[in-house]
């Protein structure tokens, strides 16, 4: 039989930087999937209890 899962609802929290040619991003967050599916139904983690994951983006600006 399949296990039974109870999942969690996410909850994420970031902030922005930008300077003329980068964007950085540094959040905070209880999803750790990449495919919004696999947060929905299999999400086990509790931001309120302690399961934070964090991540950090740079992204670079092209001002042509």
């Amino acid at each position: 039989g399949l296990n039974a899962i109870n999942p969690t609802a996410g909850f994420s929290i970031g902030v922005e930087f930008r300077t003329s040619s980068h964007a950085f991003q540094i959040y905070a967050s209880n999803l750790k999937g990449i495919i919004s599916q696999d947060n929905y139904f299999y999400n086990t983690n509790d931001f309120f209890d302690g399961d934070i994951l964090f991540g950090f983006t740079i992204t670079r600006l092209y001002n042509f």
